[in-house]
Protein backbone atom coordinates (compact mmCIF):
# COMPACT_ATOMS: atom_id res chain seq x y z
CA UNK A 1 0.00 0.00 0.00
CA UNK A 2 1.50 3.69 -0.69
CA UNK A 3 1.30 6.21 1.84
CA UNK A 4 -1.56 7.62 1.65
CA UNK A 5 -3.45 4.24 2.04
CA UNK A 6 -1.43 3.87 5.18
CA UNK A 7 -2.50 7.42 6.36
CA UNK A 8 -6.36 7.06 6.13
CA UNK A 9 -5.46 3.16 7.67
CA UNK A 10 -3.61 4.77 10.77
CA UNK A 11 -6.75 7.46 10.82
CA UNK A 12 -9.59 5.06 10.33
CA UNK A 13 -7.86 3.69 13.06
CA UNK A 14 -7.59 6.32 15.51
CA UNK A 15 -11.19 7.17 14.87
CA UNK A 16 -12.84 3.81 15.30
CA UNK A 17 -14.51 4.05 11.10
CA UNK A 18 -12.64 0.67 11.24
CA UNK A 19 -14.85 -0.99 13.49
CA UNK A 20 -17.84 0.14 10.82
CA UNK A 21 -15.61 -1.20 8.33
CA UNK A 22 -15.21 -4.16 9.82
CA UNK A 23 -19.05 -5.13 10.37
CA UNK A 24 -20.11 -4.00 7.00
CA UNK A 25 -17.57 -6.18 5.63
CA UNK A 26 -17.89 -9.35 7.83
CA UNK A 27 -22.04 -8.76 6.41
CA UNK A 28 -20.53 -9.15 3.05
CA UNK A 29 -21.70 -5.53 2.33
CA UNK A 30 -19.23 -4.11 -0.24
CA UNK A 31 -18.13 0.01 1.20
CA UNK A 32 -18.58 2.12 -1.81
CA UNK A 33 -17.20 5.48 0.09
CA UNK A 34 -16.23 6.53 3.42
CA UNK A 35 -16.49 10.51 4.60
CA UNK A 36 -14.78 12.30 7.74
CA UNK A 37 -15.25 15.70 8.29
CA UNK A 38 -15.09 17.84 11.57
CA UNK A 39 -17.16 20.76 12.81
CA UNK A 40 -15.28 23.48 14.41
CA UNK A 41 -16.01 26.66 15.79
CA UNK A 42 -15.66 29.68 18.41
CA UNK A 43 -16.88 32.00 20.12
CA UNK A 44 -16.76 36.11 19.00
CA UNK A 45 -16.92 37.30 22.57
CA UNK A 46 -14.32 40.27 23.49
CA UNK A 47 -11.89 42.58 21.10
CA UNK A 48 -9.38 41.42 18.53
CA UNK A 49 -5.89 42.97 19.42
CA UNK A 50 -4.20 41.01 16.10
CA UNK A 51 -6.98 43.03 13.77
CA UNK A 52 -5.18 46.16 13.36
CA UNK A 53 -1.68 44.79 13.80
CA UNK A 54 -2.42 42.46 10.79
CA UNK A 55 -4.03 45.33 8.75
CA UNK A 56 -0.79 46.98 9.59
CA UNK A 57 1.17 44.54 7.93
CA UNK A 58 -0.78 45.01 4.67
CA UNK A 59 -2.25 48.24 3.94
CA UNK A 60 -2.56 47.58 0.55
CA UNK A 61 -5.22 45.20 0.57
CA UNK A 62 -9.32 46.48 1.97
CA UNK A 63 -12.19 43.91 2.48
CA UNK A 64 -15.89 45.17 1.36
CA UNK A 65 -18.69 42.44 0.52
CA UNK A 66 -19.01 41.24 -3.11
CA UNK A 67 -22.35 42.61 -4.73
CA UNK A 68 -23.86 40.81 -7.88
CA UNK A 69 -22.05 42.90 -10.43
CA UNK A 70 -19.20 41.35 -8.93
CA UNK A 71 -20.33 37.89 -10.52
CA UNK A 72 -18.31 37.84 -13.31
CA UNK A 73 -14.89 38.98 -11.33
CA UNK A 74 -15.56 36.35 -8.92
CA UNK A 75 -16.34 33.10 -11.27
CA UNK A 76 -12.52 34.09 -12.86
CA UNK A 77 -10.67 34.94 -10.03
CA UNK A 78 -12.16 31.63 -8.21
CA UNK A 79 -13.30 29.32 -10.78
CA UNK A 80 -13.37 26.37 -8.28
CA UNK A 81 -17.48 26.61 -7.72
CA UNK A 82 -17.60 29.31 -11.02
CA UNK A 83 -21.05 29.53 -11.78
CA UNK A 84 -22.82 29.29 -8.10
CA UNK A 85 -22.03 32.23 -6.46
CA UNK A 86 -24.91 34.19 -8.01
CA UNK A 87 -27.42 31.75 -6.01
CA UNK A 88 -25.36 32.08 -2.94
CA UNK A 89 -26.09 35.98 -3.09
CA UNK A 90 -29.68 34.91 -3.78
CA UNK A 91 -30.60 32.89 -1.21
CA UNK A 92 -28.81 35.67 1.37
CA UNK A 93 -25.60 34.26 1.72
CA UNK A 94 -22.42 36.69 2.17
CA UNK A 95 -19.09 36.98 0.13
CA UNK A 96 -16.18 38.94 2.14
CA UNK A 97 -13.81 40.20 -0.58
CA UNK A 98 -10.54 40.56 0.04
CA UNK A 99 -8.90 43.02 -2.42
CA UNK A 100 -5.32 44.95 -3.17
CA UNK A 101 -5.74 47.41 -6.30
CA UNK A 102 -9.21 46.57 -6.65
CA UNK A 103 -8.71 43.33 -7.81
CA UNK A 104 -9.70 39.92 -5.58
CA UNK A 105 -7.24 38.05 -3.93
CA UNK A 106 -9.26 36.01 -1.02
CA UNK A 107 -13.21 35.38 -0.42
CA UNK A 108 -15.15 33.78 2.28
CA UNK A 109 -18.67 32.79 2.27
CA UNK A 110 -21.17 33.26 5.65
CA UNK A 111 -24.41 32.25 5.72
CA UNK A 112 -25.99 34.49 9.09
CA UNK A 113 -29.80 33.31 9.36
CA UNK A 114 -31.17 33.15 12.96
CA UNK A 115 -31.29 30.20 12.16
CA UNK A 116 -28.58 27.93 10.28
CA UNK A 117 -28.85 24.22 9.26
CA UNK A 118 -26.24 23.33 7.15
CA UNK A 119 -25.51 20.08 4.90
CA UNK A 120 -22.68 18.19 5.29
CA UNK A 121 -21.82 14.35 4.28
CA UNK A 122 -25.84 13.68 4.50
CA UNK A 123 -26.22 15.46 8.36
CA UNK A 124 -28.38 18.12 8.81
CA UNK A 125 -26.04 20.04 11.38
CA UNK A 126 -28.27 22.82 13.16
CA UNK A 127 -26.08 25.72 14.78
CA UNK A 128 -27.00 27.43 17.89
CA UNK A 129 -28.91 30.63 17.76
CA UNK A 130 -27.61 33.43 15.72
CA UNK A 131 -24.38 31.49 14.69
CA UNK A 132 -22.79 32.08 11.28
CA UNK A 133 -21.30 29.21 9.31
CA UNK A 134 -17.88 30.24 7.36
CA UNK A 135 -17.75 28.41 4.05
CA UNK A 136 -15.39 28.03 0.56
CA UNK A 137 -12.77 30.15 1.82
CA UNK A 138 -10.25 30.65 -0.75
CA UNK A 139 -6.91 32.21 -1.13
CA UNK A 140 -5.60 32.82 -4.89
CA UNK A 141 -2.35 31.06 -5.30
CA UNK A 142 0.37 34.04 -5.80
CA UNK A 143 -1.19 35.45 -1.84
CA UNK A 144 -0.87 32.27 0.15
CA UNK A 145 1.57 32.39 2.80
CA UNK A 146 1.07 35.70 3.20
CA UNK A 147 -0.83 36.33 5.81
CA UNK A 148 -3.86 37.28 3.63
CA UNK A 149 -5.96 34.57 4.84
CA UNK A 150 -4.99 35.40 8.70
CA UNK A 151 -6.01 38.99 7.68
CA UNK A 152 -9.39 38.01 6.35
CA UNK A 153 -10.09 36.13 9.11
CA UNK A 154 -9.98 38.26 11.40
CA UNK A 155 -11.48 40.88 9.18
CA UNK A 156 -14.63 38.25 9.50
CA UNK A 157 -14.91 38.14 13.55
CA UNK A 158 -14.37 41.48 13.25
CA UNK A 159 -17.88 42.02 10.71
CA UNK A 160 -19.77 39.49 13.13
CA UNK A 161 -19.13 41.05 15.92
CA UNK A 162 -20.42 44.47 14.65
CA UNK A 163 -23.39 42.36 13.96
CA UNK A 164 -23.61 40.84 17.35
CA UNK A 165 -22.72 37.25 16.25
CA UNK A 166 -21.83 35.25 19.23
CA UNK A 167 -20.23 31.99 17.24
CA UNK A 168 -18.97 31.12 14.32
CA UNK A 169 -18.61 27.56 12.60
CA UNK A 170 -16.82 25.60 9.88
CA UNK A 171 -16.89 22.21 8.62
CA UNK A 172 -13.44 20.72 7.35
CA UNK A 173 -12.64 17.76 6.06
CA UNK A 174 -9.79 14.99 7.85
CA UNK A 175 -7.66 15.02 5.37
CA UNK A 176 -7.08 18.82 5.14
CA UNK A 177 -5.06 19.15 7.78
CA UNK A 178 -3.45 22.78 7.08
CA UNK A 179 -6.86 23.97 7.55
CA UNK A 180 -7.77 22.26 10.48
CA UNK A 181 -3.93 23.66 12.12
CA UNK A 182 -4.95 27.22 10.60
CA UNK A 183 -8.02 27.08 12.26
CA UNK A 184 -6.75 25.87 15.61
CA UNK A 185 -4.52 29.37 15.34
CA UNK A 186 -7.57 31.00 15.29
CA UNK A 187 -9.06 29.25 18.37
CA UNK A 188 -11.34 26.99 16.81
CA UNK A 189 -12.35 23.87 18.63
CA UNK A 190 -13.95 20.79 17.33
CA UNK A 191 -17.63 20.08 18.77
CA UNK A 192 -18.48 17.14 16.73
CA UNK A 193 -16.91 14.58 14.15
CA UNK A 194 -18.80 13.37 11.61
CA UNK A 195 -18.64 10.23 9.50
CA UNK A 196 -20.07 8.37 6.81
CA UNK A 197 -19.89 4.97 5.52
CA UNK A 198 -22.18 4.11 2.06
CA UNK A 199 -22.55 1.50 0.54
CA UNK A 200 -25.15 0.19 -1.94
CA UNK A 201 -28.67 0.59 -0.54
CA UNK A 202 -28.18 3.09 2.47
CA UNK A 203 -25.52 4.81 4.25
CA UNK A 204 -24.32 4.20 7.77
CA UNK A 205 -23.83 7.61 9.87
CA UNK A 206 -22.16 8.21 12.90
CA UNK A 207 -21.72 11.23 15.13
CA UNK A 208 -18.96 11.84 18.09
CA UNK A 209 -19.03 15.42 20.46
CA UNK A 210 -15.08 15.88 22.16
CA UNK A 211 -15.12 13.61 24.43
CA UNK A 212 -18.48 12.17 24.36
CA UNK A 213 -19.76 8.32 22.96
CA UNK A 214 -20.17 8.26 19.12
CA UNK A 215 -24.01 8.03 17.85
CA UNK A 216 -24.25 5.51 14.90
CA UNK A 217 -27.26 5.58 12.65
CA UNK A 218 -28.43 4.21 9.61
CA UNK A 219 -30.32 5.72 7.07
CA UNK A 220 -31.37 4.39 3.55
CA UNK A 221 -33.63 7.98 2.58
CA UNK A 222 -33.23 10.00 5.24
CA UNK A 223 -30.44 12.15 6.34
CA UNK A 224 -29.56 12.32 10.14
CA UNK A 225 -29.85 15.42 12.26
CA UNK A 226 -27.96 16.77 14.48
CA UNK A 227 -27.46 19.91 16.95
CA UNK A 228 -24.01 21.16 17.76
CA UNK A 229 -22.79 23.43 20.97
CA UNK A 230 -20.96 26.75 21.32
CA UNK A 231 -17.82 25.72 22.19
CA UNK A 232 -16.41 25.88 25.41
Amino acid sequence: MNRIVWQRLAHYLRTGDLIALGILAGRGVRVVQLDHVMVMGRTLEGADPELEKLRARHPELRTRFALPADLPVLDATFPNHSGEYGGRLRQGDHCLLLERDSRPVAFTWLKLYPEVVITEIGFHVALPPRAAWGYDTWVVTEARRTGVFLLLMHEVMAELRRRAVPSLFATITHTNHESVAAHERLQYRVVRTLSRVQFPGGALYRSRPPGGRARWVMAAHRAPAVMVDVPG
